[in-house]
């Protein structure tokens, strides 16, 4: 019989610290599962070396959120690391995703930054073209979307092993994953949000019971905010006072997360204010028009009063009136001067729109800078909140807002930042690289003479003066002289030599054992029955020789596919288009093609100016107000260690937080929960999370059933007491078998079992519609005068109270709230 199931867990990065990303490793019975696959905005390679190490252990991926901190490294995994296994997340997390990665090359592009992944890596990490799916219509390529609730059973080497997504809240198709294998139940839940939001639901972590392995965060163990009631008015109000005061305001958010929230908290506003229509409320991102158009495509994943909204009044929430979509600089320029409130990518100001508004309107005292979320350490958002706080205030900064800073203007710090831009090459410079450019041109020409030179051959001897006359055509061509016109030409060779001026010709691209064989041009006229061939040598053909008195070959052959629509073929206009700036000689300057090969060189496309980037440094003087406003999202620390108590799993792995967080929510579990088995792991130790509990599956006879007395459950289950020998597994079988017990075995008596979950405030409402008062007191159900209800937390349920009339009729109403078997 097999020992259990086997649960080994890895962090390859993102424990004891924020800064780090989300990336672990889950091994289930050998079977490899891949957490989150996060990277940070600085795309830095070598925090991705211990995924690299163990990309072949990896046999499929299960994300959790749509933010860089989750999937930032899943095109460079797919496209550089070759990570190719199926990779499971709800369609909401795939396509926002995307948007994210798009959005952080054309950021880094426009700032002239290297990245170490391509635009087409992200469409083939997102399997982005639908024609790559194969199979299943519910599959894109190696993506399989999921929606809540589903449960997919995984096959192949994941056989036995079942995944289900739980809403997470925080970001759109944030994931609670429940992997299970067996009756073993692993729950991974990190970034999440219990509380209800204006577009989101909360978390639903209340489901989960003693699971036997809980994975989750301390990054918010230590952040305990205080309650406000009034924190979205305190923060508008401080928007609109800026407004009023001919200021702008900068909102740096991630491309497609905690964008929505913001945008419906702003909204609101807007609708409720009539005055606040002469300012702009814009959203300046490249993927702006496609964050919004998902966003009103995709209500169903979102919460029950946006549905019902838009069920009953056709109203989309997303269909502001007031706000405008900005993905250039040119149309965010076209919104012309006044105040304006601003969503920018990115949130960290590392790159993105949001860094250059922040460097141009930092220096105004009447501006603020308002961040919505710490985000990631190190970065240029995290370092203007230290700086800018750390300055010598000016006096009525609070009452702007209760957590505003703004530094004197006289006393304001300065920031250090690097600009690259990409400037023309000085005239120095200018003619070095045309000088390098012209030598790499005459080495790539004198290749290519001698690969004509390599491939000649014995030709049939009426063909001699045309294969003559071709060779010196090349050596001409190559050369880049003008000659005399010749009248036998070679198609083989004008193809190189347009390659060698194209630059696609490289060194060693045909090797000396392998030198292709110039055969007749398939234009001319073949006399098969004396191996005399008339017309032009020129066709390149590999692999064989020709024979003495053979006809050459035909030219390979491929037809072109042109594009058809009812009406016939398609027509393109450019291709008909006229230059209305071009001289009338100029229709006339070539009239022959031979003229045109013979007089020199055909004119060259025009090419544009060579460019080098350099880096600058700028000084940005910090005198606009500052403020950060929480609206991360997470839920805070009280409420986490509630959730635990809840939960009480067996065992509790902590990832993702700081080295305080992590050794205080550590503290606090084994103080307060003794019976859960808490681990901290360091980054790449590998724990063993195995239970030690054997699970088996047993083969019940059909007289065993028969005889036992099913009681009903509901949900389409049943229960029963089952009386029986286990007997001897034979080989190769998967089962364990079932025997009934001896006639003459005596029976058994069993205690009652109560099956189904009470919850306390659905009890109190049973107990109002039966005459009994009951209210809460510290989570503890006061029933009547003498009866208390209270929860453990191990679930259970404990009746207490004197012996009386009522203590007998609350536990009957308290029975009949399970199925008793």
């Amino acid at each position: 019989m097999d020992a259990g199931t086997e649960v080994q867990f890895r962090p390859l990065y993102g424990v004891y610290s924020e800064a780090d990303p989300l990336c672990y490793l889950l091994k289930i019975d050998g079977y490899g599962i891949l957490l989150d696959c996060g990277w940070t905005d600085f795309l830095d390679v070598s925090l991705l070396e211990p995924l690299k190490a163990h990309i072949n252990e990896i046999d499929c991926v299960l994300l959790s959120h749509s933010d860089t901190a989750h999937l930032g490294a899943l095109p460079y995994a797919v496209g550089k690391l070759g990570l190719d296994v199926p990779i499971y997340a709800t369609s909401a997390v795939m396509k926002m995703g995307s948007m994210y990665m798009y959005d952080l090359c054309w950021s880094r592009r426009e700032m002239n930054l290297a990245t170490p992944f391509s635009l087409d890596d992200v469409d083939n990490a997102f399997d982005i073209f639908p024609e790559k799916a194969g199979g299943d219509s519910s599959t894109i390529g190696r993506w399989r979307p999921l929606k809540f609730l589903q449960t997919l059973r995984l096959t192949d080497r994941g056989q036995g092993i079942t995944i289900t997504p739980y809403n997470a809240g925080r970001l759109l198709g944030g994931t609670v994953w429940k992997i299970t294998k067996e009756d073993e139940d692993i729950i991974y839940a990190v970034d999440y949000n219990h509380k209800k939001e204006r577009h989101l639901n909360g978390a639903a972590l209340e489901m989960f019971n003693r699971p036997a392995l809980l994975i989750t965060d301390a990054i918010n163990a230590l952040n305990n905010p205080p309650i406000r009631r009034n924190k979205d008015s305190e923060f508008t109000d401080a928007i609109v006072k800026v407004l009023r005061n001919n200021g702008n305001v900068l909102i740096p958010l991630d491309t497609a997360g905690r964008l929505l929230e913001i945008i419906l908290v702003l909204d609101t506003v807007f609708n409720q204010n009539k005055g606040l229509s002469q300012y702009k409320f814009v959203l300046f991102n490249d993927m702006s028009y496609n964050t919004l158009q998902f966003a009103k495509n995709h209500l169903e994943w979102m919460n029950e009063s946006l549905l019902r909204s838009f069920d009953f009044t056709r109203s989309n929430a997303f269909q502001s009136r007031h706000l405008h979509e900005c993905h250039t600089r040119e149309m965010f320029e076209g919104l012309g001067r006044g105040p304006k409130v601003v969503l920018a990518a990115m949130g960290s100001l590392e790159v993105g729109y949001a860094r250059e508004l922040f460097m141009s309107w930092a220096s105004n005292p009447n501006n603020l800078v308002a961040f919505t979320d710490l985000g990631q350490s190190n970065t240029l958002a995290r370092h203007v909140l230290e700086e800018v706080a750390k300055a010598p205030q000016v006096q009525n900064v609070k009452g702007l807002h209760p957590h505003a800073t703004q530094a004197q203007p006289t006393r304001a710090p300065t920031i250090s930042l690097t600009v690259r831009q990409r400037v023309q090459l000085s005239p120095e410079e200018l003619a070095s690289h045309e000088e390098g450019e012209r030598r790499e041109l005459e080495r790539k020409r004198a290749e290519a003479q001698e690969l004509i030179e390599a491939s000649a051959v014995a030709v049939p001897n009426n063909a001699a003066d045309g294969w003559t006359a071709a060779a010196a055509a090349a050596a001409a061509s190559a050369n880049g002289s003008a000659g005399a016109k010749l009248e036998c030409t070679n198609s083989a060779t004008d193809a190189v030599m347009a390659n060698v001026e194209a630059g696609g010709l490289s060194t060693g691209a045909v090797g000396a054992s392998e030198s292709p064989l110039l055969t007749p041009s398939a234009s001319g006229e073949h006399n098969r029955g004396r191996g005399k061939a008339r017309g032009r040598w020129g066709c390149l053909i590999e692999g064989f020789a020709l024979p003495e008195g053979a006809a050459g070959p035909m030219f390979p052959f491929a037809e072109v596919e042109r594009e058809w629509d009812e009406y016939g073929e398609e027509v393109f206009n450019e291709d008909f288009a006229r230059d209305e700036d071009a001289e009338p000689e100029a229709m006339d300057t070539v009239t022959d093609a031979h003229e045109a090969d013979s007089a020199g060189p055909a004119l060259e496309m025009v090419k544009e100016a060579p460019t080098k980037i350099v880096e600058l440094k700028a000084h940005v003087v910090v005198r606009c107000a500052v403020l950060y406003v929480e609206y991360e999202g997470r839920s805070d620390g009280r409420s986490v260690k509630t959730l635990l108590s809840h939960i009480s799993p067996r065992q509790l792995v902590l990832v993702h937080g700081t080295a305080a967080a992590t050794e205080h929510l550590s503290e606090h579990c084994r103080r307060n929960l003794p019976q859960v088995s808490v681990h901290g792991p360091e980054a790449l130790q590998e724990i063993d999370c195995s239970s030690g509990c054997a699970a088996y599956n047993v083969k019940f006879p059909e007289e065993l059933v028969n005889s036992a007395n099913f009681t009903n459950v509901g949900e389409g289950y049943s229960v029963a007491w089952l009386d029986s020998m286990v007997g001897s597994m034979t080989k190769g079988s998967r089962y364990v078998p079932l025997l009934p017990l001896p006639a003459d075995a005596p029976p058994r008596p069993h205690q009652a079992a109560l099956v189904g979950s009470v919850k306390l405030n659905d009890f109190k409402q049973k107990l109002a519609a039966a005459g009994i008062e009951a209210e809460f007191s510290t989570g503890v159900l006061l029933c009547g005068d003498s009866v208390s209800v209270r929860k453990e937390a191990s679930g259970q349920l404990v009746l207490e109270g004197a012996l009386s009339e009522d203590y007998y009729t609350i536990r009957k109403l308290l029975y009949d709230q399970y199925y008793i078997v």
